[in-house]
């Protein structure tokens, strides 16, 4: 019987944080946030959303990440199948990440992989685990919105894959090395490219 996306997504959702193969990682470490807490207005849809005041994201580079006050909000920027891992993209240590994420994704005024690798940092700021910070990168590398790099109109974006049964087999595969494996960034974007490549591999 084929593994469903449901069944994928229940198993991570069930797996610890606390593994051993994750160190502890000092929030310090990746940046801070300015504006906390941020204030929104849901919209009436219950999904989308306004940002009532601004706030940013400064990475421990310096790079600043603003969101302005008024900004639009859908959630979007997380692969809707992955917010039962997470219980959606504006609650809990997501809530302040996934903003700034969702703000960038919209505008597009960043290059998409800076955008995501942004947000996996970010999370780390707010106290997400390791190992769930990496899924979700994981999730928005190889999922989420994909762009052209601004100013260069020679370089398109690679189409991102949707989420399904068709490749739920891959994700846990690679969910699985994830968690079992100390994976750098640039590993996590290699499987993800393999398994786009040939999910059902």
């Amino acid at each position: 019987m084929q593994t469903t996306l449901d069944d994928v997504l229940a198993r991570i959702s069930a797996m610890p944080d606390d593994d051993a193969g994750f160190h502890a990682e000092a929030a310090a470490d990746y940046g801070r946030f300015v504006g906390l807490p941020a204030k929104i207005a849901l919209d009436e849809n219950g999904r989308s959303a306004n940002l009532l005041e601004s706030i940013g994201y400064v990475a421990a580079s310096g790079e600043d990440w603003p969101v302005p006050a008024g900004a639009w909000l859908d959630g979007a920027s997380i692969p809707k199948a992955f917010w039962s891992v997470i219980g959606g993209p504006f609650e809990g240590k997501y809530r302040e990440p996934s903003i700034v994420h969702d703000h960038y994704c919209i505008v597009k005024t960043r290059p998409w992989r800076d955008t995501h690798r942004m947000f996996h940092a970010a999370m780390l700021c707010r106290g997400v685990s390791g190992f769930k910070a990496r899924t979700m990168f994981y999730a928005v590398y190889r999922f989420g919105p994909r762009w052209g790099v601004p100013g260069d109109i020679a370089e398109a974006a690679p189409a991102a894959e949707v989420a399904d049964d068709a490749n739920a087999d891959s994700i846990l595969r690679d969910i699985e090395a994830i968690r079992n494996g100390a994976l750098s960034l640039h590993d996590i974007e290699q499987l993800a490219d393999r398994s786009a490549d040939s999910p059902a591999g």
